[in-house]
Order: C-alpha cells, then sequence, then structure tokens
C-alpha cells in the first residue's frame, strides 16, 4: 500500500510540477511581467501547500516501503522527494520572496528576470522531482 500511495503522490506532483514548468510559467510570462508578477503572488501561495504534502507524503511513503523490505530503489525515489524541501528553501524561495515584494513601478524589467530565473530553478526542481515518479512506475511494473 506504502508503494502506491508513494508513486501516486509522486505522479502528481510530477504532473503539477511539469504543467508549472512547460504551459504555466511561459505562458504567464508572455503577459508581461506585471501580470505575471501579480499572478505568481496568487499561484506560489495557493500551489506551495499541494507540493509539500505531496513531496512529504510521497517521500515518507517511499523510505517507509523501502524501510518494510522493498528494493533499495524506493529510499532513492524516497529522498529524491524529500530532497525537493531542501532544494526550494536555499534557491526558490529566495526568489519568491523577491518577486512577492518587488515593486513593479520601478523594477519591472528587474521582476521579468527574476521569472526567468525562477523558471530554470523550477526546471531543475522539476527533472528531480519526476525522476521517484519513473523510478517507481518502473519498480511497480
Amino acid at each position: 500500500m506504502a508503494e502506491l500511495i508513494a508513486t501516486i503522490s509522486a505522479g502528481i506532483w510530477a504532473g503539477v510540477s511539469l504543467y508549472i514548468a512547460f504551459v504555466e510559467h511561459p505562458s504567464i510570462l508572455r503577459l508581461g511581467a506585471e501580470v505575471a508578477t501579480n499572478y505568481f503572488r496568487i499561484m506560489a501561495k495557493r500551489t506551495a501547500p499541494l507540493m509539500i504534502l505531496l513531496a512529504a507524503i510521497g517521500g515518507v511513503a517511499a523510505i517507509f516501503s523501502w524501510y518494510e523490505g522493498s528494493d533499495q530503489l524506493w529510499l532513492i525515489g524516497g529522498i529524491l522527494l524529500l530532497i525537493q524541501f531542501p532544494l526550494t528553501a536555499v534557491f526558490i524561495v529566495p526568489t519568491n520572496i523577491k518577486l512577492v515584494k518587488i515593486d513593479l513601478n520601478h523594477s519591472a524589467k528587474e521582476a521579468l528576470n527574476l521569472h526567468k530565473h525562477w523558471g530554470q530553478m523550477h526546471l531543475i526542481r522539476t527533472f528531480l522531482g519526476c525522476m521517484p515518479f519513473l523510478i517507481f512506475v518502473w519498480l511497480l511494473v
């Protein structure tokens, strides 16, 4: 059961992250710095709890599966999910804070640069976060 919970959590996490990286973020940037920043301020607050919950549930369930005797790849996948926390805290949250606090009247170009930086960091997080789902599906098949 823990393996299924880990796989479903990792799969939803991967889907949301891929959607943000390849659909939502590039699309909103095309509307300009002001719209992108105002949208980001709302989106980040709503998305973060979901992503945190999915990574935590999936990571803990995967590590529990390994602990109960499953393949050590469950441990690796669980660690890859849980590593999202320090990765996000160190590389993404500082940019989030800047985007939430930026004064668009004076720094629209800086906001656009922050969005681009955020997008690059999110792509790295997406790649690392999708790996556990692929590992888990492979293990289940």
